[in-house]
């Protein structure tokens, strides 16, 4: 369960990150984390019963006083948190590797 919920965090966040590198891409925002965040919603509905939103997980358990609700409330409240993060991490790694290997001697776009 919170594997489904993290990784469902980390895959609406890489397609964002992902259309954000280049320019060109950016038009498809609009269309594809709709899309991205759609598909999440409908795999973890069937897996897990969440909805990779923290907030609607926490309202209904708040308000239902039932311990049925309350049990599992820590995996939808730190599986997205965990999911952007590992996102993030590996989004600054590839970043640091790239900046890196230019450094190092190779010839850059500017012949630099």
């Amino acid at each position: 369960m919170f594997t489904a919920e993290a990784a469902a965090t980390a895959g609406i966040l890489t397609v964002t990150l992902l259309l954000m590198s280049r320019p060109t891409w950016t038009r498809w925002i609009p269309l594809a984390r709709p899309a991205a965040t759609a598909l999440a919603l409908i795999t973890l509905g069937t897996l897990t019963g969440g909805s990779a939103n923290p907030a609607r997980q926490f309202g209904p358990a708040l308000w239902a006083h039932q311990p049925v609700y309350g049990a599992h409330l820590w995996v939808y409240l730190v599986a997205p948190l965990a999911g952007a993060a590992l996102t993030a991490l590996v989004a600054r790694y590839r970043a640091y590797r790239q900046g890196h290997s230019s450094r190092s001697g190779r010839v850059g776009p500017h012949g630099r």
